[in-house]
């Protein structure tokens, strides 16, 4: 499988491929047409932010190191729109996933967060919780970083 990596305003065909048998990403090839990735749910678009998923599961830890080694980091809604299009692969795959947001209100990048989607009782805080998934209804939970989630980028 192929995810687009790239600048989509000038429609890059610059992909990564994803061998099915295989947990190792690849390095970037140039390959088919970004709508036909599109047409199968493994891309979508939202603004100026590509997401994309191979729909394999990780921890956090290899998550963000898949994300990193294709250009990218995990999946950070910063809108409702951002959510909604992070949900359609959740949706897709029947699987949570985790969200780039290492601290209960800041970003990956410490900047702190402008949009949230906690559900009821969440952020709770409670053990050694300091990861944030999604689950398949769009709301958020706040836990342990060592389950595997799907793994969703953004490029």
């Amino acid at each position: 499988m192929q995810f687009k990596i790239g600048n989509s305003s000038k429609q890059a065909a610059q992909l990564c491929s994803v061998e099915e048998n295989s947990k190792e990403w690849q390095t970037p090839i140039v390959g088919p047409n970004p709508t036909i990735l599109k047409l199968e749910g493994r891309i979508q678009v939202v603004g100026g932010k590509m997401m994309a998923t191979s729909g394999k599961e990780a921890d956090f830890a290899t998550s963000k190191s898949k994300c990193k080694s294709v250009g990218g980091q995990i999946v950070t809604p910063k809108s409702e729109a951002e959510n909604n299009a992070v949900l359609t692969f959740v949706k897709k795959y029947n699987r949570n996933t985790y969200l780039g947001m290492p601290g209960v209100f800041t970003y990956q990048n410490g900047n702190p967060a402008v949009y949230t989607r906690w559900r009821k009782g969440e952020p709770s805080g409670k053990g050694k919780q300091n990861c944030t998934e999604m689950y398949i209804d769009g709301q958020w939970n706040y836990k342990a970083c060592n389950q595997k989630r799907l793994t969703v980028c953004e490029l």
